[in-house]
């Protein structure tokens, strides 16, 4: 088996872990452009996806056996953490559940 992996490849995984950063610039973008009260909602509820995206993404690499890769879950966390905290200063009404 060959030990290095095609450039291809690493950018496959590499973008597998952005989805979540990703998802999170998105629901900002949602809640910053959206002028509804349902803009907001939908913000969080994209916000909340990109949590839920870290599972697939992590299981993937566990399943490949690129344990290495996991390292990046904490920069995940804090990118996820930071849009978070934004929307639940600026946009907290949409929150979809438990006001």
């Amino acid at each position: 088996m060959n030990n290095t992996r095609s450039e291809a490849e690493q950018t496959n995984d590499n973008v597998w872990w952005a989805v979540p950063a990703l998802i999170a610039i998105l629901a900002g973008a949602i809640a910053f452009l959206g002028r509804a009260d349902a803009a907001q909602t939908a913000a969080w509820c994209v916000y909340f996806a990109g949590w839920i995206a870290i599972v697939p993404v992590a299981a993937r690499s566990l399943l490949k056996g690129l344990h290495r890769q996991l390292f990046r879950i904490p920069g995940l966390l804090i990118a996820l953490f930071i849009m978070g905290a934004y929307l639940y200063v600026f946009h907290r009404d949409g929150i979809p559940f438990g006001h």
